[in-house]
């Protein structure tokens, strides 16, 4: 049933201080269930459910759109009853405490009639920012282009004054010096959830021991630096400008852009090198791309991309040592960044030095034990170092911390329960890890349970669960190679073969699978299928060794 007592629901664009406010009304007492308290680009967190997060995408997945690709009319108009009964549960939970309650996701604002339907008359407070300083951090982020991080803020900005318009409430405004936009979020909730203030059931003192202008990136000092010579973006830009104005009115704040400022130009601007350096990379010039991200360092406003971007580029690139030695160099001139430290010790671990990434990782916790990847990637070291008790805690502890992707970490904690001797518990995991990960990630993690099973020596249902993962299976051809090396092993030689072919059938070509296909073939007395798959593999590598060796022995 829908919940009777009315929420408050945070409304913004992504970017634009949604988290920052969600965090906020958390201290100030909202309840808001297990919401995530840190990743690397938000370090106290997005501050949002995953359950619900995960809805939103659903229900926009079934509107044929998702949060880069909002609905044509900008709202969803498909709801159905499944979606429906999940949402009742999640609001039921999040609002079962007898506490003040909220929620926060930006997507919110594509699916607000969704919504509604449960919470007729919920509290509401909106916040905006400037669209420059949201079009920035999108391209440090993820390299959105600028084109589409103009477009979402419009699209996302429109939905609030509609909302707005449709009934109002405060709208609070991120640009404001910190002291300033404190005092308006105390304003806005006295506004909006009087009677919750005057019950005494919120503390709003409390609400500025979250804010942190650290973490605020792209800010006034940006807005004059940015570039926007490529063509085409008049009207987008002539479009912000209006409405981060009428937003301004909204907001009972001074705008503070002027005509034209949003396409100011300096040829100095770090945001253009770094635009520059991102094009090298993408048409191959990766020398260029890295002197030009090294030149954009000394004044890049996010300091932790850049760097970022030059490692991940040397990973790709399968240059690790340069890639250590920089990731190193970037610790030290970012010592509070967890997720750089991270990093290094994910190099580590890559270049066989497990025991170093174990010890690096110890770091990354001294400056956010909240975070849940650390502990997802030290359960997997303890894990490969066969230290399954260690790796046990380490996987529950990053459950207990409910991050996005912490279906994995039920999957890797009920791999190691069962090397641990722990069969009930780690059959419950596995379950729970089904139960909560996507469907396009049941292949993998059923493969995975089936390797272990095969450990443990239990091959018939291992061999289940790998005709299950290898049913699932799409451009995953390691999972039809699993399964073939099993019926082998368990002395099924043709419905190997039959796997193998089906999976070829299905455009799972690779080296690895024809040379297993041709093995199996030729101990059938196949020659000729066998023959096939080493025809096809010279033709495209001609050098390869081992097929060579083969057809070295087989004509023996």
């Amino acid at each position: 049933m829908p919940v009777t007592e009315p929420g408050l629901i945070v409304l913004g664009m992504h970017r634009s201080g949604t988290s920052c406010l969600a965090g906020m009304l958390q201290l100030a007492g909202f309840e808001a269930a297990d919401v995530e308290k840190w990743n690397p680009s938000n370090q106290r967190g997005h501050r949002e459910y995953l359950r619900l997060v995960k809805l939103n995408d659903e229900v926009l997945h079934r509107n044929q759109a998702d949060w880069r690709h909002p609905p044509e009319s900008g709202m969803i108009s498909v709801v159905e009853d499944d979606l429906r009964k999940t949402r009742n549960e999640i609001l039921s939970e999040i609002a079962s405490h007898g506490r003040p309650w909220m929620f926060k996701d930006p997507r919110t604002l594509l699916t607000l009639p969704f919504w509604r339907e449960a919470i007729p008359n919920p509290y509401r407070l909106g916040i905006f920012r400037h669209p420059v300083r949201v079009v920035l951090s999108l391209y440090y982020l993820s390299q959105m282009p600028v084109s589409e991080g103009l477009s979402l803020w419009l699209t996302y900005n429109r939905a609030l004054v509609s909302e707005y318009e449709r009934a109002s409430f405060p709208v609070l405004c991120f640009d404001l010096l910190p002291n300033d936009f404190i005092n308006s979020v105390v304003v806005a909730l006295r506004q909006e959830c009087d009677d919750l203030v005057r019950r005494g059931l919120l503390e709003l003192t409390k609400m500025q021991e979250f804010y942190s202008r650290d973490l605020v990136h792209h800010q006034d000092s940006d807005l004059d630096e940015v570039m926007f010579q490529q063509p085409g973006f008049g009207g987008q830009l002539m479009d912000a400008a209006q409405l981060y104005e009428r937003l301004c009115a909204l907001a009972s704040v001074r705008g503070q852009i002027k005509e034209g400022s949003l396409a100011a130009v300096s040829s100095s601007a770090p945001f253009l090198k770094l635009l520059k350096a991102d094009q090298a990379v993408r048409d191959g010039n990766i020398d260029l791309g890295l002197q030009l991200y090294h030149e954009t360092l000394p004044s890049a406003p996010d300091l932790s991309s850049v760097w970022g971007r030059i490692i991940a580029l040397l990973r790709r690139n399968n240059r690790l040592s340069e890639a250590v030695e920089t990731c190193c160099e970037a610790v030290k001139s970012c010592p509070a960044d967890p997720g750089l430290m991270l990093t290094l010790a994910e190099l580590k671990a890559q270049t066989g030095s497990r025991v170093e990434a174990l010890e690096v990782i110890e770091h990354v916790f001294v400056i956010s034990s909240e975070w849940f990847l650390p502990w997802l990637r030290k359960g997997e070291w303890l894990y490969a170092e066969g230290r399954w008790k260690e790796a046990v805690i380490a996987f529950e502890h990053s459950i207990r911390l409910q991050a996005p992707g912490y279906f994995w970490a039920h999957s890797r904690l009920a791999e190691a329960l069962i090397r641990a001797g722990r069969t009930e518990e780690g059959n419950a995991s596995f379950e729970r890890a089904l139960e909560l990960a996507p469907v396009n990630s049941h292949a993998v993690i059923n493969h995975r349970w089936a390797q272990v099973l095969l450990v443990t020596g239990d091959t018939v249902t291992a061999l289940h669960y790998q005709k299950r993962a290898a049913a699932l299976a799409s451009g995953a051809p390691h999972i039809h190679i699993g399964l073939a090396k099993l019926l082998r092993r368990m002395g099924r030689e043709k419905e190997a073969v039959a796997c193998l072919v089906r999976a070829l059938e299905k455009g799972e070509d690779t080296t690895p699978l024809r040379l297993l296909l041709a093995k199996l073939a030729f101990s059938l007395g196949s020659r000729e299928l066998a023959g096939t798959q080493l025809t096809v593999i010279a033709n495209r590598e001609p050098d390869n060794s081992e097929v060579v060796r083969l057809k070295t022995l087989w004509s023996c």
